[in-house]
């Protein structure tokens, strides 16, 4: 890595800790692309608040068993229900756990989806819920924000603190905790008419920002770059 000339990072996050690492080396961000052929806005709550996360059930910096907890605390005041979607050695783990709270009845496992699934599964409920304490970029939270399904997250991180969360359609726990996560979701699902129109701002933003003509230009934007600096290497080389 110290011999590259130039270094891919996914969000402006992941581009500081590269430079942190590698002062030197010239750093560029372009993100994944996210399919957003139409944004599909969930439907009408009946009275339910139906929250969807996705991610591997085996990383440590995934706190699943957070909304889980926050699950336990919206269910004494309003009906909930929870997708998990994503598998991993914590599943059985998370069973227990889900269980243990009293929540078994209100959470559904599916296990691993592909992303046409997962489209599919979000366009079918009201928020997003990112736990992640860690992430280069956020696929899932990108791919719910194309679907016009709003996010909630524990913690800003990735794509999510590349522009304001009320821009990009997120919104942010004031604490990394389940009490925070808690607060969040109540914000939204207190107010039916600003979820819709953060989803609207979500959806827009991956349009606008994760495309494929956006990502095909920024990466001939850094081929010419590099090209370029090349050339000047050689001929500086060849006048020397």
């Amino acid at each position: 890595m110290q011999r590259a000339g130039s270094i891919v990072a996914l969000s402006n996050e992941h581009a500081d800790e590269l430079r942190s690492y590698f002062p030197r080396i010239r750093i560029w961000t372009i993100p994944h692309v996210i399919k957003n052929d139409a944004a599909i806005s969930p439907g009408p709550a009946e009275n339910t608040l139906r929250i969807i996360t996705a991610c591997r059930l085996d990383a440590k910096e995934k706190d699943v068993s957070a909304l889980l907890e926050a699950v336990k605390h919206l269910s004494g005041t309003c009906r909930v229900r929870l997708t998990i979607a994503g598998d991993g050695f914590e599943l059985p783990s998370l069973r227990r756990t889900a269980r243990r709270l009293g929540v078994e009845q209100f959470v559904r496992f599916t296990g691993w989806l592909t992303s046409a699934e997962l489209y599919a599964e979000l366009s079918r409920h009201d928020l997003y819920a990112h736990v992640s304490h860690f992430e280069a970029f956020g696929h899932a939270p990108a791919l719910a924000l194309s679907a016009g399904v709003p996010v909630v997250a524990i913690k800003s991180n990735g794509f999510l603190n590349d522009a304001p969360s009320e821009v990009i359609g997120c919104v942010v726990a004031e604490t990394p905790t389940t009490e925070g996560l808690v607060a969040a979701m109540r914000s939204l699902s207190d107010h039916p008419s600003r979820r819709m129109k953060l989803g609207s701002s979500g959806a827009e933003y991956v349009r606008k920002h994760f495309s494929a003509n956006r990502h095909l230009s920024d990466y001939e934007a850094l081929f010419h770059a590099v090209v370029a600096e090349r050339k000047q290497a050689l001929d500086e080389h060849l006048a020397s």
